[in-house]
């Protein structure tokens, strides 16, 4: 039986840990780690072998749209996972020239994807503003 006959999983909770969307960059300065979850329903997402059929993905664009983090994490047996990223460190050491970081808006998308097929259940994407905080 195909695998696209079944309905997907329900994600039950995604979130980050932070309300803060304007980062200003000024180093040295403290990096506080931001965590992004997701949280899927255990019953209907596992294999025969008892596990998920489904991976994490997280997913970081840069304000001109490349892609520069895809990576996808198992869930935990309660059908958790989650991410953590120093901000705004990510978005200078992301940056394509960190002599001249790339300021500006940042997405960071997250995502359930099938294992076999790839077939991705979008969940949520978050914007982050980084601004230069030298000049100011």
């Amino acid at each position: 039986m195909s695998t696209s006959a079944f309905a997907a999983p329900a994600i039950l909770d995604v979130g980050v840990s932070t309300s803060q969307t304007n980062w200003v960059f000024n180093p040295p300065q403290q990096n506080p780690e931001v965590k992004f979850w997701m949280r899927v329903q255990r019953q209907g997402n596992l294999s025969r072998f008892g596990t998920f059929d489904y991976y994490f993905k997280v997913q970081v664009f840069r304000p001109d749209g490349t892609e520069v983090w895809n990576t996808t994490y198992g869930f935990s047996e309660e059908g958790y996972s989650e991410q953590v990223f120093s901000l705004p460190i990510l978005f200078y050491e992301r940056s394509a020239d960190r002599a001249h970081p790339s300021f500006g808006t940042w997405r960071i998308r997250v995502a359930m994807t099938e294992k076999d097929s790839g077939n991705e259940v979008s969940a949520k994407e978050y914007l982050f503003n980084f601004s230069d905080g030298r000049n100011r």
